[in-house]
């Protein structure tokens, strides 16, 4: 079978035979997921213990079916957040959820986001600098994990010393998301243990001393007439900040290994480099970070003709709703010049991404400032080394090479 970066067909896979954790399924993701599609648009997977929603149509209902909610997994949420988890949007339902977004949307507004433009492209700026002369360096290591991590951590308030540490706790949190080690679901809640003990501090340091960042205006909305609890202050902090960073360090690490595995596709970015949103937005449809966005049957349903008891798990595979020929023409095909996107990796419905106008413009500023100071960038190994995960579809390190 070949990579999954050129989109290749599979023999036809049983849904029982569909283990996401295979190394070789992971390898080959999109191959078994085109079988999975083409099977039927919603398929039982034991590997998995969840109903798979494959096709595009079915996925985007999904996110808007009321009946498939996200209270029941808050007990699993709290395994690893702990107390956090009360202040976490993706594990309510209404109305708290609404309570909690309305009240979120008001610190995080679009027109902050646009800000934030410049701080994006000075740390892009200086980690380039840095790596400026070198014939290989780890580009997840060297950039992209370190991009999101400091513009998300500026806009909070946060000291530049603490990047690190979040950057550690957000990694293990990440990859605990649907490990199946005892030892890395530990790492992920004691991380989660250490993020929340920080903010704890700094809640109570700003509300001491506030300023102006994006902590100050949640604490902000905390003391207005609509109340938030502390706990749902820190919870909402942390995800802010999770959903703020490591999902767009991820994402630009994917799009970069997507540009560089489709040479004719880099080449044509970096003789414009104005592209660059358009690239990433369809590394963002190509190579999903978010592959599968767990639901919870609230009642008994009907999806597709598939009968589905109440509180069995459900949700749209989102790389392959994403690949799915039905909507998108050619769908294998990378193009950073397509014009429809429409893919559902920021979801839809009341949980569409809050973050995503952020993730989308760091992701443009690192796309434009590796295609202008580095155009000569290429894989230094043509294997992606992918995380054993399936609700995310992550690298553990993106080695590259720099042809003077």
């Amino acid at each position: 079978m070949p990579p999954t970066t050129d989109g290749a067909t599979a023999d036809a896979v049983p849904s029982d035979a569909f283990d996401p954790f295979d190394p070789e399924v992971q390898q080959n993701l999109y191959a078994h997921c085109a079988a999975l599609r083409e099977r039927a648009p919603v398929v039982f997977a034991p590997a998995v213990g969840a109903w798979l929603v494959t096709r595009h149509k079915e996925a985007a209902q999904a996110f808007t079916d009321r009946r498939l909610g996200k209270s029941p997994l808050q007990e699993m949420g709290r395994s690893i957040l702990g107390p956090a988890a009360e202040g976490w949007l993706f594990l309510h339902d209404p109305p708290n959820h609404t309570r909690l977004r309305l009240l979120v949307n008001k610190a995080f507004l679009s027109s902050r986001v646009a800000e934030l433009r410049a701080r994006s492209e000075q740390v892009a700026a200086r980690l380039l600098t840095a790596v400026h002369g070198r014939e290989s360096f780890d580009l997840l290591e060297d950039f992209a994990w370190q991009i999101p991590v400091a513009v998300i951590g500026s806009w909070f308030g946060l000291p530049e010393e603490s990047f690190a540490d979040f950057e550690c706790w957000g990694r293990a949190m990440f990859i605990a998301t649907d490990a199946r080690d005892p030892e890395v679901v530990k790492a992920g809640a004691d991380a989660a243990a250490s993020m929340y003990l920080y903010l704890a501090d700094l809640v109570e340091a700003r509300r001491a001393q506030p300023g102006s960042a994006l902590i100050d205006d949640l604490m902000a909305v905390r003391d207005g007439a609509d109340r938030l609890s502390d706990t749902e202050l820190i919870g909402l902090a942390g995800q802010l900040l999770l959903g703020g960073y490591d999902t767009t360090a991820n994402q630009i690490g994917n799009t970069v290994l997507s540009l560089l595995s489709h040479r004719s596709q880099w080449e044509r970015l970096v003789a414009d480099p104005s592209l660059a949103a358009s690239a990433f937005e369809e590394g963002t449809r190509f190579e999903s970070v978010a592959q599968f966005l767990t639901r919870c049957a609230l009642e008994d349903v009907e999806i597709a003709g598939e009968a589905i008891p109440a509180g069995a798990f459900v949700g749209p595979v989102v790389g392959s709703a994403n690949r799915d020929p039905r909507r998108f023409a050619d769908p294998d095909r990378f193009d950073i010049t397509r014009s429809d996107s429409g893919h559902l990796t920021y979801g839809r419905g009341i949980h569409v991404c809050l973050g995503a106008p952020l993730a989308r413009l760091n992701g443009e500023v690192a796309l434009r400032a590796l295609a202008t100071r580095l155009p000569g960038l290429e894989l230094a190994d043509p294997t992606p080394h992918w995380r054993s995960t399936f609700v995310t579809r992550a690298l553990t390190r993106l080695p590259v090479a720099v042809r003077q």
